[in-house]
């Protein structure tokens, strides 16, 4: 993400020698005129996929290994970031937190969070897609299956929420949202394919 800063800069800016703005990092002016929630497709750089589960503290040591085993054999470099490991307490004050108690997530107990940032390619065909998914899928069905994790609902895929709804990942949890969703939004207005995927219905 630095080198990705570093080489193409967020902001843009008019120059009197040349024909289009240029990207810098050296820019003034008013900050509502730099910042957008703007999207281009057209930019520079790469898109990336956070591929992040959050672990119960029992399994930690075990999960790390398993990840561990499973880069290695695929020959994967993680050559951005490398893993981001992050600590928070499991608690019960959110139902669909990746850290929130219930199932092997205890109260108070310390989840780690395992992420590995990657580029996400475009445009490449479904075959090399799957190839090249192939031990990030291994790595998030593995921690979801075998180590009681959950993922991070802001990223991964789609057909993660997906695995995890077949894993019952969420438990009671889910339900308890689920009778939520059911009595505050009984028409569906905020369900969406999202929601669908992570195992709620209108």
């Amino acid at each position: 993400r630095y080198a990705d800063f570093v080489l193409n800069p967020p902001f843009e800016k008019d120059v009197w020698w040349w024909f289009d703005p240029i990207r810098s990092n050296k820019v003034k002016g008013y900050s509502h005129r730099m910042m957008s929630s703007y999207f281009d497709s057209e930019g520079d750089g790469i898109f990336n996929v956070d591929w992040e589960v959050a672990v119960p503290q029992q399994f930690s040591e075990q999960a790390l290994i398993a990840v561990r085993e499973i880069l290695h054999r695929y020959g994967v470099s993680l050559f951005e970031v490398g893993v981001f490991l992050r600590f928070a307490p499991s608690e019960s004050t959110s139902w669909l937190a990746n850290s929130a108690t219930g199932g092997p997530f205890r109260e108070g107990e310390i989840a780690m969070y395992i992420e590995l940032p990657v580029p996400d390619p475009v445009a490449f065909g479904e075959n090399w897609m799957a190839w090249y998914e192939a031990p990030y899928r291994e790595v998030m069905t593995t921690l979801i299956q075998d180590f009681g994790g959950r993922a991070h609902l802001g990223k991964n895929k789609d057909w993660v929420f997906e695995f995890e709804t077949e894993q019952d990942a969420y438990g009671e949890n889910l339900l308890r949202f689920q009778a939520a969703v059911s009595e505050l939004d009984p028409t569906g207005v905020f369900s969406n394919d999202w929601s669908f995927a992570l195992g709620l219905s209108r």
